[in-house]
């Protein structure tokens, strides 16, 4: 599914996970990647239109689930990856209800 010519928007406020996930994709070939530390940066730039969004699910002002509610109202084409060191099922379930296209866990 991961294209090198994909643009790829990643939102953690953790700079450590941020940076990780950004040097996974990076030895994956993909380079198209900008990186926010929060949700209000990344819909702030949301008008790039990224192909696939990376979206931690705790952070500050809004959360990865009210930013994800408000990329999907953008543009429902914009695949979101959820992603969280939250085991509870109910969250994962609740973030693919509102148009994730995957939940992972950290």
């Amino acid at each position: 599914m991961l294209n090198k010519d994909m643009t790829i928007f990643l939102v953690d406020d953790d700079p450590f996970h941020l940076e990780i996930l950004k040097q996974l994709l990076e030895n994956e070939g993909l380079h198209k990647i900008t990186c926010f530390s929060s949700g209000v940066e990344c819909l702030e730039n949301i008008h790039k239109t990224p192909d696939l969004v990376f979206l931690d699910h705790q952070m500050d002002v809004y959360s990865g689930y009210q930013t994800l509610k408000k990329i999907k109202r953008y543009d429902p084409n914009i695949l979101v990856v959820m992603i969280s060191a939250q085991e509870d099922i109910e969250t994962a379930v609740e973030t693919l209800k509102h148009g994730a296209f995957d939940y992972i866990q950290k």
